[in-house]
């Protein structure tokens, strides 16, 4: 999808990340692009379809911070995160401009 390259590439010139195709979680997602900085994982992007998703884990106080600029859509999945420690994952499915605009917003809150 087009979206998802614009992502992938967004992420390598805004952050630097280093891109690896993946397999890390079974035929649920598939195969899909890792971005790392530093050996740290950012995200992973899942292509499918008309869409993408986006696994990213944020803290707490990180989905706080922007989390009344973003859209329902956006503030849906941070009140349903998967939780983990302090903060949670989110499984992100982009399917538009505006939701590609709040999942730039949360992985330059991951990146910072």
């Amino acid at each position: 999808m087009k979206k998802n390259f614009i992502l992938n590439e967004w992420m390598a010139s805004a952050f630097n990340t280093e891109q690896k195709i993946v397999f890390p979680y079974g035929n649920k997602y598939g195969w899909g692009v890792a971005h790392k900085k530093k050996n740290k994982l950012i995200c992973n992007v899942f292509a499918e379809e008309n869409a993408f998703t986006v696994m990213v884990k944020l803290s707490d106080k990180q989905y706080k911070t922007i989390y009344n600029q973003l859209q329902k859509y956006t503030q849906e999945y941070i009140d349903n995160k998967y939780p983990c420690g302090d903060g949670g994952w989110i499984h992100y499915r982009v399917t538009c401009k505006e939701h590609l605009d709040d999942i730039k917003t949360l992985l330059s809150v991951k990146c910072s």
